[in-house]
């Protein structure tokens, strides 16, 4: 990967808008747009194979991220005797801010990110098998989890710092090695924010009491 975009109307990151997040969140257009990269450009039919549908239903899916400047056109190829575009994702890194949004665009983030991790799974297992294989495929994979305590300053402190690793990690590219998929998730615990949610809705039911 290079060190900053490649292709012409490319940046160098994007936050998603409630189009964006809403277009992804079909689990099939989610698999498809994860399918391309923001450094290769693919066809409908490369990723077609990829994701085991039809060209022509990868091609609608193509049309529709198009619209919503998640995909950009950057090549024509001679097949036979047609011409076949190929496209790279419109930016070398998303994102979401995790800041106060519309309900809409939380409903749809959370449909978004679910359909992605179902991806993630996806490559997750294809990776396994051809572990099981090939040892050096391996080299490939890595999880790590890790619980923390922190307070707000040192969470947006560490976030950083990953989101500066992944960067620098992401800025070495070997024209012929294996596409990799990296990201980084961070999250507060499963509990901690359930036991936020009630404590606002208590707090929300008291203040209502009161007006009443």
């Amino acid at each position: 990967m290079s060190d900053g975009p490649e292709w012409k109307g490319q940046v160098e990151m994007l936050h998603f808008d409630l189009e964006q997040v809403t277009a992804i969140a079909s689990a099939t257009r989610s698999d498809i747009f994860w399918s391309f990269s923001a450094d290769k450009p693919m066809s409908a039919q490369d990723v077609a194979k990829e994701v085991g549908k039809s060209a022509q239903a990868v091609r609608y899916h193509i049309n529709e991220l198009v619209k919503v400047g998640l995909l950009l056109p950057v090549e024509h190829r001679k097949k036979r005797s047609r011409t076949e575009e190929a496209y790279v994702q419109a930016a070398r890194a998303m994102y979401y801010e995790p800041k106060f949004v519309s309900e809409a665009y939380e409903e749809q983030m959370i449909r978004g990110f679910d359909s992605m991790t179902r991806y993630l799974a996806k490559e997750h297992a294809a990776g396994i098998r051809a572990r099981n294989l090939d040892s050096n495929r391996g080299a490939f994979q890595a999880f790590v989890r890790w619980s923390v305590h922190l307070n707000p300053e040192r969470a947006r402190q560490v976030k950083q710092i990953l989101l500066e690793a992944l960067r620098e990690a992401g800025s070495v590219d070997e024209d012929k090695g294996t596409r990799v998929t990296m990201a980084v998730y961070m999250s507060a615990s499963l509990g901690e924010s359930r036991r936020f949610l009630a404590f606002r809705s208590a707090l929300g039911r008291g203040s209502q009491d009161k007006k009443e």
